[in-house]
């Protein structure tokens, strides 16, 4: 097992569930709205509010 990966199950045992939700959410937010001059905590509540997601991908529509 990896450093990285050891973390990783670390992590994931400590943190639980919902914060690790949080944090993917975070990370796919940043991915798609990374542009320079937006306040993203404001639009990251907004967006973690109308697509919370634990352990779920993205639906296609």
């Amino acid at each position: 097992m990896t450093i990285a990966q050891h973390a990783a199950c670390k992590a994931e045992h400590t943190l639980g569930p919902e914060v690790i939700a949080r944090l993917l959410s975070f990370i796919e937010f940043v991915t798609k709205n990374g542009e320079k001059g937006y306040d993203l905590a404001d639009r990251f509540k907004k967006f973690y509010k109308n697509n919370k997601r634990i352990g779920k991908k993205a639906e296609k529509t």
